[in-house]
């Protein structure tokens, strides 16, 4: 039986910040291999050398050693083709946790044995894979798409019938006036008018049926695919958020294309501008902080803001690690007062994350050049809903 591709949500990732285990947690990521058998062959050899490496890495931990006998029964099970897919699989014990996911999408190779699940990979896949709309127009018809983490699901279509029941005799050509040889405007003129008149309206039809649909959906993002002139077309038909929200028109030699062929060109574009969007984010929250308006620089104060549920993205550099203290209330903190009666907290980001997630945050682990920005600034940062 084959492995069904599943996605990942911000529930099932907030509910993984948030279990704890005193005996372990194993989290295992392992991207996809290619078809070749060799692939597969490396597949196999990588999962079994990961696993033995947290036995090395760990020796004489018998709650590890047990959970690694269990692990390796469970991914036996997986059926033929599961080396096709992205692995995900969180294990741990006390209590249970059992948490496979076969994704599309890269999340790259890890294999982590700590008190809780090693979850940066799926933060950065949240990001960089919000639900986009794909719209596929030609003149007379349109197909609505939703894209989520290389999944590509239609949700609706439309066609436009072009009505001229009452207007077919105005199809022919015109004829000149006595002594003019000049010819007046043909019937054909008419008839072509009259259908530009019914394609624009079935452009503006599409541009609020694209509003419905990107509400309904959640669309962080647009493409569009097909026609230049069409696509520019409906583009000016869009509101002014919408618009601002396409990522570009993909080539319009896929208007016919298998879904699987736009969902590729979907992440492509998505990779090919992510480290300009990232770096655009962290320039604008430098600015807006700088200016006194609603960003905040570095651990404490985005602590703060988190505590206040007032940070409506948080923005840290991937690989960041961060040490604080608990409260006897709660709360977190990195300048404990003298005195305070504190526990460590030694993932205070993924902590930071946790609380993000909790006020309906949203969260971008950045890298690159925008890394290097925002590292000069304690390497996190957030933007403010007020």
């Amino acid at each position: 039986m084959a492995d069904e591709i599943q996605q990942i949500t911000q529930a099932e990732v907030l509910e993984l910040l948030r279990y704890r285990s005193s005996r372990g947690v194993v989290s295992v990521y392992l991207d996809a291999a290619r078809e070749a058998p060799h692939e597969v062959r490396r597949w196999e050899s990588a999962l079994h050398s990961g696993l033995h490496g947290l036995k090395m890495n760990h020796r004489n931990d018998r709650a590890l050693d047990a959970m690694l006998v269990g692990i390796r029964h469970e991914l036996k099970a997986l059926p033929p083709d599961a080396y096709r897919r992205g692995l995900v699989f969180f294990y741990g014990s006390e209590p249970p946790l059992r948490v496979r996911k076969t994704l599309q999408l890269p999340v790259g190779t890890h294999f982590v044995f700590m008190d809780r699940p090693y979850v940066r990979p799926l933060i950065e896949l949240l990001d960089e894979s919000p639900r986009i709309g794909v719209i596929i127009i030609s003149s007379q018809k349109v197909r609505f798409l939703t894209w989520s983490q290389g999944i590509l699901e239609e949700v609706g279509k439309e066609t436009l019938e072009i009505d001229d029941t009452h207007w077919r005799d105005y199809v022919g050509g015109g004829q000149a006036s006595a002594g003019s040889a000049q010819v007046r405007a043909t019937h054909t003129d008419d008839y072509e008018s009259r259908v530009d008149a019914q394609v624009r309206r079935f452009l503006k039809q599409v541009a609020e049926r694209a509003v419905e649909a990107g509400k309904a959906q959640s669309w962080r993002k647009l493409a569009m695919v097909g026609e230049p002139s069409v696509v520019a077309d409906l583009q000016r038909h869009l509101p002014v958020e919408m618009a601002g929200q396409v990522i570009g028109a993909l080539d319009r030699n896929l208007t016919a294309a298998p879904a699987a062929t736009v969902g590729r060109a979907v992440a492509e574009r998505l990779d090919a501008g992510s480290a300009d969007r990232k770096a655009r984010l962290v320039e604008e929250i430098l600015q807006t902080a700088a200016a006194g308006r609603r960003a905040v620089l570095g651990p404490a104060g985005v602590l703060d803001a988190l505590a206040e549920r007032r940070a409506e993205r948080l923005v840290y550099v991937a690989d960041l690690n961060l040490e604080g203290w608990r409260l006897p209330g709660g709360a977190y903190t990195v300048n404990p007062a003298s005195g305070d009666a504190v526990e460590p907290e030694p993932l205070l980001v993924e902590r930071m994350i946790e609380m993000a997630f909790e006020s309906n945050g949203r969260v971008t682990p950045v890298d690159g050049p925008a890394a290097a920005r925002l590292e000069a600034q304690g390497g996190i940062a957030a933007c403010l809903r007020w």
